[in-house]
């Protein structure tokens, strides 16, 4: 038999007793460790990475034991020291599996409940089950002894049934981290295989050192070698997670967005020499690609570009680099060394973006505008002829058409009377259009004259209503002027503003229709003054403000429609209004009638002048 640490005998085995070449191996493979963790975790963010840094924190506590193990005397204090060590023994290949499960197959919520267990519950349990070895001796047998082995006193240990129970759970563990690597690989497209093959070359070394130990009794300095190799297998994947670009997420990333580009990239040395370039830089200049390591001078494209950048200069407005039918925008980058001198660029990346798209909208985009400004230069000429020409016969058709309608040339019989009557009218209706026509030509060319001067709105509006009483009689509508409060000075063109007060009554009385009303106010608001406009017609339905004041556009625009009119005649109002810093508006319900409103800024008080 023999006896486990007693609790006074606990504070001894804390204390180094021996350092020789194992222990200070043991020691410098731990620096080793800890260095390699903290260089990962300082630069790198990959899948899996706190599993990773959580078996070497585990390797780092069984490299301590074991280290202590080597150099404690006594076999009571190393078996303190070998119990102790199982925390690190079941997490580091449990926190491995885990990482290469994250690396390789992504992670599963299903997962998360396990690998609490497995990180918590089992290293608690198995450490519990060595540390009550004294109770029940079926963790380390009775025949566990010391002995001289390679020169040193080393521990010969009678492993019980718990243990083994313990070291089959590791080697769950062990196979299927081998097991993962090896479905990893044959998922892996061919540009990751190699990395992944020397993954589970490291993989094995683990299993194969502690299969010697326990079949053959193999050890190193008297010792178990199995943390050594685990920890050889930490500190190779770490320089291989330093030095290969497959396992960091931002480099792949990285990697991914210059060989997946769809736009050519290539990478110059500072000498001018091309050093990379992406598939689709291939794909473009094709055999006129210098080699990696020539001159990029040779492709007379980008040879211009290069000169710049080599003197000091930055790409700018460059013109488009066209090849193969696209369009290309030089655009570089600088490489710069990571210490600054007088000449501190590396290099150039240099992308080609792909602008074809965009310059073939901007051509379409030129050509419509240029169609566009030949379609209204032609419109604006046509009115232009067209007013003019009918102008001057028309004035010389209305005249005669009154003349004989006042019966200046003698009576005329009813019926000729009422065919001359209908001739004037229409004449008048005419009139009215090529009027409409050139004032909106003036609005267009920006050739509108527009008077300013005071006067009183109250005043105007009656006029209007008095020329509109005709129109009105005509159509069955009786048109209502609301008696002003006082005057309402504003300041404007009155002819201007006579035709704008005119075309809205003009509107109310032919969208009433027969014995409907058409009510006129002038209010004096605060800093306003408004003319309100109210009819009885059929209502604008919401969302028609371009039909109410578009050129050329009215609510009823079919071949049938009752009203006739040109519509223009509130678009006009409108320019007007804005002209004088006014504005027009309207309220409308569906079968209840419409308000337009025309507001306009009262006229500030004269300067009184003392005499």
């Amino acid at each position: 038999m023999f006896c486990d640490t007693g609790s006074g005998a606990v504070t001894g085995c804390l204390h180094p007793q021996s350092l020789d070449l194992a222990v200070g191996i043991t020691a410098a493979v731990l620096a080793g460790v800890l260095l390699v963790m903290l260089r990962v975790w300082q630069i790198h963010r990959f899948p899996g990475r706190p599993y990773f840094v959580l078996a070497h924190c585990a390797m780092l506590w069984w490299l301590l034991s074991s280290m202590m193990e080597l150099s404690v005397q006594g076999l009571p204090c190393k078996m303190l020291w070998a119990k102790l060590a199982w925390p690190g023994i079941v997490l580091v290949p449990t926190a491995w599996t885990l990482f290469l499960l994250d690396y390789a197959l992504g992670r599963h919520p299903l997962w998360w409940r396990l690998r609490s267990l497995a990180l918590i519950g089992a290293p608690l349990a198995v450490t519990l089950l060595a540390l009550s070895n004294g109770w029940h001796t079926a963790f380390y047998g009775p025949g566990t002894r010391l002995a001289e082995i390679d020169g040193r006193s080393s521990v010969i240990y009678d492993h019980g049934p718990l243990f083994y129970l313990s070291a089959y759970y590791v080697y769950g563990f062990m196979l299927a981290s081998i097991a993962i690597v090896g479905l990893a690989i044959l998922r892996a497209p061919w540009s990751f295989r190699g990395f992944l093959l020397t993954l589970l070359a490291i993989t094995l070394v683990p299993v194969v050192g502690n299969l010697a130990y326990v079949l053959s009794g193999f050890t190193l300095f008297g010792f178990d070698p199995t943390p050594f190799s685990f920890a050889l297998v930490l500190v190779v994947f770490g320089w291989m997670l330093a030095n290969n670009r497959l396992m960091d997420i931002n480099l792949i990333a990285r990697d991914m967005l210059f060989y997946k580009a769809a736009d050519p990239v290539l990478i110059v040395d500072a000498e001018g020499r091309l050093e990379a370039v992406n598939p689709e830089a291939r794909r473009v200049f094709g055999a006129a690609l210098p080699r990696p390591g020539e001159p990029l001078s040779a492709l007379p494209d980008l040879a211009p570009l290069l000169a710049r950048l080599q003197s000091g200069g930055h790409l700018h407005d460059e013109p488009p680099i066209l090849r193969g039918g696209r369009s290309f925008d030089p655009r570089a980058g600088v490489l710069h060394r990571p210490v600054r001198t007088g000449r501190s660029a590396l290099g150039w990346v240099i992308s080609l973006v792909d602008i074809t798209a965009q310059q073939q909208e901007a051509a379409a985009l030129r050509l419509a505008a240029e169609n566009a400004r030949a379609a209204e230069l032609a419109k604006s000429q046509f009115l232009s002829v067209v007013s003019h020409e009918l102008r001057t016969p028309l004035t010389s058709i209305k005249g005669a058409l009154d003349l004989l309608n006042n019966e200046v040339t003698g009576e005329l019989p009813e019926r000729a009377r009422r065919i001359v009557q209908i001739a004037a009218s229409n004449s008048a209706r005419l009139t009215t259009l090529i009027e409409d026509l050139l004032d909106l030509q003036q609005i267009e060319q920006g050739t509108l004259s527009v008077e300013r001067r005071r006067l009183d709105m109250g005043a105007l509006v009656q006029e209007a209503v008095v020329v509109a009483a005709d129109q009105a009689r005509s159509l069955g509508v009786t048109l209502v002027l609301a008696e002003a409060a006082g005057p309402a000075m504003v300041e404007g063109d009155p002819k201007r503003l006579a035709q704008v007060i005119g075309n809205v009554l003009s509107n109310a009385c032919k969208f009433s229709g027969r014995g409907a009303r058409v009510e006129v106010s002038v209010l004096c608001e605060p800093g306003r003054m408004r003319v309100r406009v109210k009819d009885s017609g059929p209502g604008i339905p919401a969302g028609a403000d371009e039909a109410v004041f578009g050129q050329f556009s009215q609510l009823d625009s079919s071949g049938t429609r009752r009203v006739g009119g040109s519509g223009v005649g509130l678009h006009i109002a409108r320019r007007i209004l804005d002209e004088m810093g006014g504005q027009i508006s309207y309220e409308s319900r569906l079968g209840e009638g419409t308000t337009f409103f025309i507001d306009l800024p009262l006229a500030p008080e004269p300067a009184v002048v003392l005499a």
